[in-house]
């Protein structure tokens, strides 16, 4: 895959993920950085780490 599908596949992960989270998060906007690797991650894999990055900013 190319660049471009690599990263709008995790673009559209990322943001399903969060529409999934937003009743539980407080008002507000949200950067989600994506860093090396991710694109190696699966679904549920990603879901895990964003889950703890939430709960190590405090929003879980």
């Amino acid at each position: 895959m190319g660049n471009a599908v690599v990263r709008n596949l995790i673009r559209r992960r990322l943001r399903d993920l969060m529409t999934q989270q937003a009743s539980a998060l407080p008002t507000g906007f949200y950067l989600i950085r994506s860093g090396n690797g991710t694109d190696n991650l699966s679904y549920d894999e990603l879901r895990t780490h964003l889950d703890a990055a939430l709960h190590r900013a405090g929003l879980r």
